[in-house]
């Protein structure tokens, strides 16, 4: 626990210059006072005396009469590990034709622009009775590619039927529409429950079914369903080339409805005339509002009855002033676009209403409502009373960034992608060695209910595990929590969540004597049970110390202690600011070194044991919850993990002491320290503890030139002050200096701190507290905490700095405040 502590007091005080040095013994052959002596003297003389550069606060080990100095290296196996079983690898050209696992489009692919396939996760959870899978083959990318929504429709062929289903047959020819809002959908194989499916008629293909069902589901269902459009009705349609606005023209065309449009482009223009005859003089411009005085003029000022919007802003608002009393507003805008657009009702016609259409949401809530709507639209189109929408262009799965262009620039209404055996994609390795948990056995997860927690316990039953016991200080009441129960349970997944604080050893003990014997054997625990109570340790309270140190030493402890001496893994979830003492955090860090000691004692003893320092994860856990708090949790973690690199990590350390004994004999990883060429690449200074012995192999040439780099501007900040005559020039050498010491304390390139807007007020007050202690120090100048976050900005604070350091040569004509 010592070491937690003094690595956080080290951070604390690094403004300071202290160099604090640790000598441990080890066990269990203790040295002779003689030799113990000798060895703290030749510490002393390292470390006070000759004083090496890059080693301040070195850590060392007395061990058979030599002194050993701590390192972090590299784990090459567990390297190796985690990047096959991420997307790290570089993706390889493979046919779609010989993959043998479903795969999906790499998920990010839209935002990076890269566009790889990876093994489908969707796949690795259990196949469930209520489930039918469904081989792709064409796909329906959507016209809001921008919103998140790749794609919605999908249509394929029965390949797998759960044994509670009942209609859907292997082979049949079926589409549905997914409930994902963010339409996850671009893979080779889908699944969808039975009330979702929609058979298609032999005489509509794969690529026409899943070209027409979002648009024309939309358009039936507003117009229909909502609006009851009828022949006698008038109705606006603001198209814009989309296949959803191309749908309801067709569809307000089959009705025999008057139809008013209005286009951005000519060519949007010349498509209505030429390709759905409507008339010239009834087609207007939204460019401008002026479409709403030609609406009003074409019906005599009595409105129209329907409006079909897919607009925004000042246009939806003027469209509201076209609808005729007892009108309907179909609104099928972007929600997101739908969120800042505000109407006033007192400026709306009496006895109107407004709906909104949102497919997905639909899809998830009312899946039978949505199937009905679908089978409408094939019907339609049998009769050939709909027809396939205008600039339909179909692609191949190794067009689909040529896809995503053409959607997202509004060349085609409709791209459909279809994958072709001989397409030649390029597909991210396969990972290896996937763990499996035993299904007659029981797991132990502590702390299950917080968000990684979560995470992992999903992990879990998506690897066979079928027992789940969940210790939690509050039962299972919030939705989180049985969202989780019901998830476990679809998965096959049985949970008992027990009310246990593990820190109370009686507590845990009355558990183990009663309800676990109930249960199959317990085979392995992940502890992943923490409290935060952050403060410097100055002023830190005994009570937020003992908070924070429970869960972590107490209640490791006692699991250590309770549960079974032979289980398989035994991992316990530790933290990155055990290892370079995250400032503030003394309590947490010191908790989190005892479970890596905890960690290697049992590895000692031959039990199993892994302790995983972690970096901050950025979807799932604290971090995710707590995106106030990023600032100062993320000021030297720029590279935050994911979710996937922490299910591979204990996927490695679960395999490591299951299949090998822990043949490693190596009880502690760490995961989601940045390198100092990190830092370099991503244009932030290095963090100060990369200067630590403990991390010499982080170090590289570009360390040692940044910290130069670093030192000469502090050099040049004091040594310019110094040369000062005049407050205005003063003001602006401390402006610089401070923009380049936030920057390397807030782990961001100095070119995004402005003088004049920077402000302080959302400064961590460990932060401001080091930032004040660099002040005092380097530009001798006396500031309270006070003065740095009251300032208004850097400028303000300058000038007040300026005004009182001791550094300026103050001639006749300077001033002071």
């Amino acid at each position: 626990m010592s070491l937690g502590l003094l690595r956080t007091v080290r951070w604390e005080r690094d403004a300071d210059g202290s160099n604090i040095v640790t000598l441990t013994e080890a066990e269990p052959n203790p040295a002779s006072p003689k030799s113990l002596a000798a060895a703290v003297g030749k510490v002393v003389k390292r470390q006070f005396v000759d004083k090496p550069e890059n080693d301040r606060h070195a850590e060392y080990m007395l061990q058979n009469g030599l002194i050993h100095i701590g390192r972090l290296n590299e784990w090459e196996v567990a390297d190796q590990f985690l990047a096959a079983q991420s997307s790290q690898q570089a993706p390889q050209l493979q046919r779609l034709g010989d993959c043998d696992t479903p795969l999906e489009l790499n998920g990010a692919a839209v935002s990076t622009r890269e566009y790889y396939w990876v093994l489908d996760k969707q796949h690795e959870e259990p196949h469930t009775d209520s489930y039918v899978e469904v081989e792709i083959r064409a796909i329906g990318l959507s016209s809001d590619v921008s919103a998140g929504r790749l794609a919605n429709e999908i249509a394929g062929v029965v390949s797998k039927v759960g044994s509670e289903v009942e209609g859907p047959a292997l082979g049949d020819r079926v589409i549905y529409i997914s409930g994902n809002k963010k339409g996850g959908c671009v893979r080779t194989h889908g699944r969808a429950g039975p009330l979702e499916l929609v058979r298609i008629p032999d005489e509509i293909s794969f690529e026409v079914a899943a070209g027409l069902a979002w648009a024309y589901v939309t358009a039936i269902q507003g117009l229909g369903e909502i609006a009851h459009l009828a022949p006698e009705n008038t109705i606006l349609i603001h198209t814009n080339a989309t296949d959803i606005s191309q749908a309801a023209i067709q569809y307000a065309q089959m009705i025999g409805a008057t139809i008013y449009a209005t286009v951005a482009t000519v060519k949007e223009r010349d498509l209505l005339v030429s390709d759905y005859s409507l008339p010239p003089d009834r087609i207007f411009s939204r460019r401008d509002l002026n479409f709403v005085k030609g609406i009003m003029r074409c019906t005599q000022n009595a409105g129209v009855d329907v409006i079909f919007n897919a607009l925004s802003g000042e246009a939806l608002r003027g469209s509201l002033a076209c609808l005729a009393p007892f009108g309907a507003f179909i609104d099928v805008s972007n929600p997101d676009l739908r969120a800042d657009t505000t109407v006033e009702l007192s400026s709306l016609p009496r006895n109107v209403s407004i709906h909104t259409v949102d497919l997905p949401v639909l899809a998830q809530h009312r899946p039978k409502s949505v199937r009905l709507l679908l089978t409408e639209a094939l019907r339609l189109y049998s009769e050939g009373k709909i027809s396939q929408l205008r600039t339909t262009t179909v692609m191949d799965f190794t067009q689909i960034k040529e896809g995503i262009r053409t959607v997202q620039s509004g060349e085609a209404a409709k791209v459909v992608i279809a994958p072709h055996p001989f397409n030649l994609v390029p597909v991210v390795p396969q990972p290896l060695w996937p763990c499996h948990f035993d299904p007659h056995a029981s797991y132990v997860l502590a702390g299950g209910y917080g968000g990684l927690g979560r995470s992992l316990a999903r992990w879990m039953a998506s690897r066979g595990a079928t027992s789940l016991i969940i210790l939690s200080r509050s039962s299972a009441s919030s939705p989180e929590k049985m969202e989780l129960i019901t998830d476990l349970n679809r998965l096959g997944c049985k949970v008992h969540s027990l009310v246990c604080d593990v820190a109370d050893l009686s507590s845990l003990q009355q558990l183990s004597g009663k309800a676990f014997s109930n249960l199959p054997a317990i085979k392995g625990c992940i502890q992943a049970s923490m409290v935060l109570r952050d403060g410097a340790f100055a002023g830190l309270s005994f009570q937020d110390w003992q908070a924070a140190i429970r869960p972590k030493v107490h209640g490791s402890w006692n699991l250590h202690t309770v549960l079974p001496d032979n289980m398989d893994f035994f991992i316990m979830l530790s933290s990155v600011a055990g290892i370079f003492g995250n400032r503030g955090q003394s309590n947490y860090a010191a908790g989190n070194t005892f479970q890596d000691a905890l960690a290697a004692y049992r590895v000692s003893k031959g039990m199993q044991a892994a302790s995983i320092n972690l970096g901050s994860v950025s979807n799932v856990g604290w971090v995710a919850e707590n995106r106030s708090s990023m600032r100062t949790h993320t000021a030297t973690l720029f590279e935050l993990l994911r979710e996937e690199e922490v299910h591979a990590t204990v996927d490695f350390l679960v395999r490591d002491q299951q299949d090998g004994g822990n043949a490693s004999a190596r009880s502690q990883l760490v995961l989601g320290l940045p390198t100092a060429e990190m830092c370099r690449q991503n244009g932030v200074p290095p963090p100060t503890y990369l200067n630590y012995s403990m991390f010499t192999h982080f170090r590289n040439p570009a360390t040692a030139k940044s910290r130069e780099v670093s030192q000469q501007k502090t050099i040049g900040t004091a040594a310019l002050l110094s040369a000062t005559s005049g407050i205005e020039g003063a003001v602006i050498v401390v402006s610089d200096g401070i923009v380049e010491r936030l920057a390397s304390l807030l782990a961001i390139p100095s070119s995004e701190l402005d003088a004049q807007r920077f402000g302080f007020g959302g400064i961590d007050s460990l932060v401001a507290m080091e930032f004040r202690a660099w002040i005092v120090k380097e530009l001798k100048a006396e500031v309270s905490l006070l003065d740095i976050m009251g300032a208004e900005n850097i400028r303000a604070l300058s000038e007040k700095i300026a005004g009182r350091s001791h550094l300026i040569v103050r001639g006749s004509g300077s001033g002071s405040s």
